[in-house]
């Protein structure tokens, strides 16, 4: 569906991952952290400016979450062609820009995101339907900050985020794992360096994941 709709498809779709996204966080940080776009929106209305699907604030951390449902282009994975996969990032660095933009209004602490004022550190992810290969790689990271500092984003911090490694990392959360802690640390080490190191801290795995339960349900249903 994606390949043959894209964008409209991708807008279409990225409610519904939005959504999931949320459930997912609210089986993972502690009820009062997490705030949803519609909990932003009751004081800062839409013609104020972009807010991000879901916000984590930890004491002066905000991890701010966009949800994207994008996905590279079969020509992109199949060959590598750079106007491929700038197709495929369209919605990566609109994202990214929107995520920009919200927490520069945090800084300059905007009435309406009263908050968001104590935060003095953001940390900008972008969750994604699917893996973007390579995205967090170094080659990856300098080729988006170019494309977003030609439209004038720049020193953006930013991490793109799967929602399956989301899931991933939910029984880590649960046990009282702070996100920004593991956003900073997936900046320096891939993210089965990151799982292992918590596993070793808190001796979980995804069978002790609340999703793990809902797994298993659904093959019962469908008889496997």
């Amino acid at each position: 569906m994606f390949n043959r709709h894209k964008e409209e498809f991708s807008q279409y779709f990225g409610h519904l991952l939005g959504e999931y996204v949320g459930i997912v966080l609210r089986n993972s940080v502690p009820p009062g952290a997490l705030v949803s776009e519609e909990d932003i929106r009751k004081t800062y209305p839409e013609k104020k400016g972009k807010v991000p699907d879901w916000a984590v604030v930890h004491g002066e951390t905000a991890v701010l979450i966009e949800c994207k449902a994008t996905r590279f282009t079969r020509k992109a994975l199949a060959t590598g062609d750079e106007g491929a996969v700038n197709e495929g990032l369209k919605q990566v660095i609109k994202g990214l820009k929107q995520l920009d933009e919200f927490a520069n209004a945090c800084r300059a602490r905007r009435p309406g995101l009263e908050r968001f004022h104590d935060c003095t550190k953001f940390e900008p992810v972008l969750t994604t339907l699917e893996p973007l290969y390579l995205v967090n790689s170094t080659f990856f990271q300098e080729h988006i900050d170019g494309l977003l500092a030609a439209q004038g984003v720049t020193d953006l911090p930013w991490l793109i985020l799967p929602v399956d490694e989301l899931e991933r990392l939910q029984p880590h959360l649960t046990a009282g794992i702070d996100l920004g802690a593991i956003i900073d640390e997936l900046r320096d080490a891939t993210f089965n360096e990151v799982l292992g190191k918590l596993h070793e801290q808190t001796n979980l795995v995804y069978k002790d994941s609340f999703l793990y339960a809902k797994d298993e349900q659904l093959f019962r249903s469908l008889g496997m």
